[in-house]
């Protein structure tokens, strides 16, 4: 079926193409796509979050906060230039070598390929964090256990990142029984 002549109008589009020209070069989301690294419009490291998430977060001070990430990456170098400490565990031993050589040394990145083991990575039962980011493996209920031992590990005050949220409503759910907001 041929779209109406309305249709194909340019003022029905034009605020579409002006949109993704924002993503693209403003948010840098062309650059992202073709490098296949998270990166803003300089190629700074950026997590693979929203980019109102992102937003948020370089609004606040992290500069003398420590940080838990299941899962490294790309956040792993955003956050070791935003925060004091960042402790990363990765399941993934390619991975792990890939982004072990390109952290810098406020990072200290932990392998763990037992997924039985992996939540309990995150320290004793003293060790506390001021942001803690569950992401990572997601099989075998993985991270509604991490997000168990993030409400143990979380100081006074602290922000948990439950990434793809939408995809986790266990998770979601038990977060928010333990106290912590959930924006969407």
């Amino acid at each position: 079926m041929m779209p109406s002549l309305s249709a194909l109008r340019t003022s029905r589009w034009l605020p579409s193409l002006k949109a993704a020209q924002v993503l693209w070069r403003d948010y840098a989301h062309l650059k992202t796509v073709r490098t296949q690294r998270a990166v803003n419009r300089a190629g700074e490291p950026l997590p693979w979050y929203t980019y109102p998430a992102i937003e948020f977060l370089q609004q606040l001070d992290f500069s003398d906060k420590a940080v838990f990430e299941y899962g490294s990456g790309m956040s792993t170098l955003f956050w070791a230039s935003h925060a004091a400490r960042v402790v990363s565990v990765e399941d993934d031993e390619q991975w792990f070598h890939k982004v072990q050589s390109m952290a810098p040394g406020n990072v200290e990145l932990r392998f763990q390929p037992d997924l039985s083991k992996f939540s309990g990575t995150i320290g004793g039962p003293g060790e506390r964090y001021d942001v803690i980011v569950v992401d990572g493996p997601a099989r075998g209920r993985t991270r509604l256990k991490c997000s168990r031992a993030a409400v143990d590990h979380l100081a006074e005050g602290g922000l948990v990142i439950l990434d793809n949220s939408d995809w986790l409503p266990e998770s979601a759910r038990l977060l928010a029984r333990a106290g912590c907001s959930r924006w969407t």
